[in-house]
């Protein structure tokens, strides 16, 4: 089974540098072994789906229309559990005795 991480930007007001257009959200999805997962999104609400269980930190930041940061990024972490797997039942037999 795979999980999946939403991640919610919360914004603050912050000036613009004279003469520059703000952009998109960068959002980076990182893990140990693995590629960044880089996104340029209008939205502050990402998901990333179909996640193997691991330790993962998505960070944002704001980029102006040029494709430049033009903040800080911010950061946080989170682990996706691995599934929890019972016995449940599969099959029922009968037998009269």
């Amino acid at each position: 089974m795979t999980r999946a991480i939403i991640a919610t930007i919360t914004t603050a007001l912050q000036d613009l540098p004279d003469g520059m257009a703000a952009g998109q959200f960068e959002v980076t999805l990182s893990t140990a072994g693995a590629a960044d997962l880089v996104q340029a999104v209008d939205t502050t609400v990402v998901t990333f789906t179909d996640l193997a269980p691991g330790d993962y930190t998505v960070s944002a930041c704001r980029l102006a229309a040029t494709g430049e940061r033009i903040s800080a990024p911010v950061a946080a972490s989170i682990t996706v559990p691995a599934p929890v797997q019972v016995d449940v039942p599969a099959l029922l037999t009968l037998t009269i005795g």
